[in-house]
């Protein structure tokens, strides 16, 4: 419940900001189409010591109570042309989508793992949250917004590709290579590689997946599938894996910690191996359960050591090297697909306040 609280709070601050952006304002005002306060209300409503104390079956029925509120906001705020147009008509909206998208994601993640529902009401909002996603285009339409975003020339929209090649080239990665660097970049969508002044399909060779690929140079795979896959058959190592705005995009923390773990895998990446990492600054600066120095630790723990952080308004972007035989490398069970760590990182409350969001990694061992 606490998690659907803050959630709530950061799902309304967001639209509000959108809004207050459109009109020319700035700071958070209010909105007539958006009930941030009487949502707040509701939320903060359910907390009461006489709540904590309620039966199981009150608990579920005031569970259902907000979750039907909370797909009756989403209804009520976002049911216009906004989510509906084939063509965004400006960053704002692909950004709006994008943000949309990525919050019903982590909701659906929540109810998975949430051990407090039976079966059948798990089910049930699953398929009710499910069906609204395909009701405003899916994953097409989100894949559409991310491209957008990415291609927009009105904007300063970032380019993961032109960054990465940017840094090989000016870190001599590019000088006389003995064969061409094997390069993974997760979540890819299209290929935004062949467009930059770097390229050679001498020096780089390309592996790009993702779950809904919309170019053909881009195989259709989940990253845990690929990577167990890839493990087994041991064919090859990566010199270089690229993480550009997926992490956040895993709804559990857990599985974040699992993303991270396989890229360190020795199958996965050569010895002084780099991994490109990038999140939004909101994910570590308004984050209740992480923080840089956190993010940095949890990541070296498994056999990664940072080289490079840099910054932009929006955006945080790391380079982390695989360390030469690293004993800290977390062990796989290829049966089971989890991971054994020397050092366990739970959520840990970096900081306080009523406004921040619910972005964490969790290394746990089964």
């Amino acid at each position: 419940l606490a998690e659907e609280m803050s959630w709530k709070w950061k799902e309304a601050l967001m639209q509000v900001e959108d809004m207050t952006k459109k009109n020319g304002r700035s700071g958070l005002r209010r909105s007539r189409s958006v009930p941030l306060v009487p949502a707040l209300v509701k939320t903060t409503g359910s907390f009461s010591r006489k709540s904590e104390k309620s039966t199981k079956k009150e608990k579920t029925k005031r569970k259902n109570v907000e979750f039907d509120e909370f797909l009756n906001e989403f209804d009520d705020n976002n049911s216009g042309e906004h989510y509906t147009e084939t063509d965004f008509k400006s960053t704002d909206e692909s950004r709006a989508f994008v943000l949309w998208y990525h919050t019903m994601n982590k909701r659906i993640s929540q109810i998975t793992h949430d051990k407090s529902l039976e079966e059948s009401d798990r089910m049930q909002r699953l398929n009710a949250l499910k069906q609204q996603i395909e009701q405003r285009g899916g994953i097409q339409k989100y894949q559409e917004a991310s491209i957008f975003g990415a291609n927009s020339m009105t904007s300063n929209a970032f380019n993961s590709a032109h960054y990465v090649l940017t840094y090989l080239k000016k870190h001599k990665h590019f000088v006389n290579p003995s064969k061409p660097i094997k390069l993974l970049d997760v979540g890819a969508i299209d290929n935004q590689y062949i467009d930059s002044p770097h390229y050679s399909s001498s020096t780089l060779d390309l592996t790009l997946i993702d779950i809904n690929p919309q170019h053909p140079d881009v195989q259709r795979i989940d990253f845990f599938d690929y990577s167990h896959q890839h493990i087994l058959k041991n064919s090859h190592k990566h010199d270089v894996i690229v993480l550009s705005l997926v992490i956040n995009y895993i709804g559990s923390a857990k599985e974040r910690g699992h993303m991270l773990s396989y890229c360190i895998q020795d199958e996965m990446l050569t010895e002084h191996g780099l991994v490109f990492i990038i999140l939004p600054n909101a994910c570590i600066q308004n984050a209740r359960y992480m923080k840089y120095s956190r993010m940095k630790s949890l990541i070296e723990s498994i056999g990664f050591r940072q080289v490079s952080i840099e910054y932009s308004r929006r955006l945080v972007f790391w380079v982390f090297v695989k360390e030469e035989k690293s004993s800290r490398v977390p062990k796989y069970n290829r049966i089971s697909k989890e991971f054994q760590y020397q050092r366990e990182y739970a959520r840990k409350l970096c900081r306080g306040g009523a406004k921040r969001n619910n972005f964490s990694i969790e290394l746990k061992n089964s």
